[in-house]
């Protein structure tokens, strides 16, 4: 299966454009509605925390790069972004409704198989590891 991309600025606006990338490669692969919902969930909260907390200046433009991919029975999304090292593996749980991207950590920690981050040079990169739902 190949693997797609897409590559959005740090705007909120752009959110609906990777709902509709995921919903199309959800209908390309004949993906449950339940499993193209949680994506986009995963998705949009992963999006938004980048968006709102991994730049000092909210007025620069960065690139966000997702991929969507199908792997040994799971979906696999991963976000690489260029701002700030921020691992929400680190986040303790229970989370504290004051902590930054703490419920949308939890709601992604909830939804998601497995996760990993790994930080390469100045980019972040999440990886996420979905079930496939019927």
């Amino acid at each position: 299966m190949q693997e797609e991309t897409v590559i959005l600025e740090n705007r909120l606006s752009e959110l609906i454009k990777l709902q509709r990338a995921i919903d199309a490669f959800g209908k390309r692969y004949n993906l449950s509605k339940e499993t193209v919902h949680d994506a986009n969930l995963v998705l949009e909260e992963t999006m938004v925390n980048v968006i709102s907390y991994a730049y000092e200046n909210e007025e620069d433009k960065h690139s966000i790069v997702f991929k969507f991919n199908i792997e040994n029975e799971a979906l696999i999304l991963s976000v690489e972004d260029d701002g700030k090292d921020f691992d929400p593996l680190k986040v303790p749980e229970p989370l504290e409704k004051s902590k930054i991207g703490g419920p949308g950590i939890h709601l992604i920690r909830n939804l998601a198989r497995s996760i990993s981050h790994f930080r390469h040079g100045d980019k972040n990169l999440l990886i996420i590891r979905m079930d496939i739902r019927e």
